[in-house]
């Protein structure tokens, strides 16, 4: 009978198990990595969060959590996700309680602005969170609100609590994001790098707009959040992070401002300090409502300084439990070098990339097509050289010449040079991987080929053709090729 009970139970917890497991995969996907945000908060050690900041895309986009650890040795989480509902912010307050022990939570209005209507945003929390009573809190009152506001737009609450009743055929289409494995979330970051210019005077003309009430629903929001505030032991401020939007936006967020003050609250302005932090606003956006990487980082560090010297938060900094900010420090820099590259379309700058990678991290296949060409400059072959290559001055004689180099392993392992009609061809096995490569100019064949694992993946066309791939998974990040032989060194990806 024992054993009957013992197997029944073993048998029980099994299936909570999997039946746990397969309700937060089989949860809503988006490309905006809502599951790694709540993956890495809840992997973190236990106590290791001095302070969470809570928030829409408008703290996604623009807090590194690592960035700032490096600066200040602060333990910060950015438990934000795009579009974030702020009448989540009480129950994402309720989650960290129970996971960690932080001294301070920042909290951004940017959201109060606009209206939540979709339910992927509601999603985009719920199908993540823990199992817990506070999630099927946060399902409820959500739900309840916005079927106040917006009657009949949104699934029924069994659909919110176990998501799979509605997700369930995406069986087939499964990514490894939907396991919290993601090569572009940073401890609640989300890298971007691309820019757009807004003129500055413009922007801050918009700063000191006459306040203006926002939407009935977006006050009760926050009145039910202040209420809640209220009865917390901790330190609440909140944020309005840097923006290039409307008139109209900074009129309903300077009136949400004032009743916040009103009711006894702190709110940093971060708008009224990008002269400290040094923002561009020619060059540190990617668009109107965030910033891109640069002027996120330039956030990051003085809102690490602020935290420090106004909070007096502790410097972990050489405190091995909180080895983790460290590690997610190299991974975003080595994701930003990966970003930056496949950004590249100048080939000097280029150049200059591959010469920043991890020669032990990743490989380089280069294989030229037609002719290496008459716009090659020394300064170019120079960084050739710094990259292992030789006795590629070569390169600079006006005719025609084949070229293959291999770059992998931490150096230069093959590298070959023709002259006229002579072809270059490598066949080998780097790294567990069948390569084959050819270079073959103008009437030798006229063709570049780069092979890997059979698969082509040069972009065959003239001048000089690129495939970088990340040894760590064999990843291809980049396939490119500069033609060489016209003066503007065109790009082809």
């Amino acid at each position: 009978m024992k054993r009957r009970l013992l197997k029944f139970v073993s048998f029980m917890a099994m299936t909570g198990i999997i039946f746990y497991h397969v309700s937060r995969v089989l949860g809503y996907y988006d490309n905006i990595h809502s599951a790694a945000v709540f993956s890495q908060f809840y992997d973190l050690p236990s106590e290791t969060v001095d302070a969470v900041w809570i928030g829409a895309s408008s703290v996604q986009e623009f807090i590194i959590p690592p960035v700032m650890f490096e600066e200040t040795g602060i333990a910060l989480y950015s438990l934000a996700v795009g579009n974030e509902p702020f009448m989540a912010s009480e129950f994402l307050i309720r989650e960290c309680e129970r996971e960690q022990d932080p001294s301070v939570y920042l909290v951004d209005i940017r959201q109060l602005a606009y209206t939540t209507q979709d339910d992927t945003y509601v999603r985009r929390i719920t199908d993540n969170g823990k199992w817990t009573v506070n999630r099927l809190n946060a399902i409820r009152y959500m739900l309840n609100n916005l079927e106040f506001y917006h009657p009949g737009e949104y699934d029924a609450e069994i659909d919110y609590i176990f998501p799979f009743t509605k997700y369930h055929t995406r069986w087939g289409e499964l990514k490894s994001e939907d396991f919290g494995k993601d090569d572009n979330c940073f401890f609640g970051y989300f890298m971007r790098i691309n820019r757009q210019s807004f003129n500055e005077a413009e922007v801050r003309s918009r700063f000191d707009a006459i306040p203006q009430k926002p939407s009935e629903e977006s006050l009760m929001y926050l009145n039910d959040f202040l209420d809640f505030c209220d009865t917390l032991d901790k330190k609440i401020i909140f944020t309005r992070t840097p923006n290039c939007l409307d008139e109209n936006k900074f009129a309903q967020y300077n009136y949400i401002q004032e009743v916040i003050e009103e009711r006894g609250y702190e709110v940093w302005d971060l708008n009224q300090d990008t002269y400290e932090m040094g923002i561009d606003y020619a060059k540190d956006f990617a668009d109107s409502m965030h910033t891109n990487v640069y002027g996120a980082q330039k956030v990051s560090k003085y809102a690490a300084v602020k935290l420090s010297e106004e909070l007096g938060l502790p410097d972990h900094r050489n405190d091995s439990r909180y080895a983790c900010y460290g590690t997610m420090q190299e991974k975003f820099l080595e994701r930003l070098g990966e970003m930056e590259l496949t950004a590249t379309t100048d080939f000097n700058r280029y150049l200059d990339r591959l010469i920043a990678l991890d020669k032990n991290e990743y490989s380089v296949y280069i294989a030229v097509k037609d002719i290496q060409g008459y716009s090659l400059t020394q300064k170019m072959i120079k960084k050739l050289e710094t990259l292992g290559l030789k006795n590629t001055d070569i390169l600079l004689e006006h005719s025609y010449h084949s070229f293959v180099g291999i770059i992998a392993n931490g150096g230069v392992i093959y590298q070959h040079i023709g002259n006229g009609e002579e072809p270059s061809h490598y066949a080998g096995v780097i790294n567990g991987q069948t390569i084959s490569m050819n270079s073959m100019t103008f009437k030798g064949g006229n063709n570049a080929s780069i092979k890997l694992g059979g698969n082509e993946y040069a972009k065959n066309t003239r001048g000089m053709n690129f495939v970088v791939i990340d040894n760590k998974d064999s990843r291809i990040l980049d396939s490119v090729a500069f033609d060489t032989h016209v003066s503007e060194i065109t790009c082809t990806r």
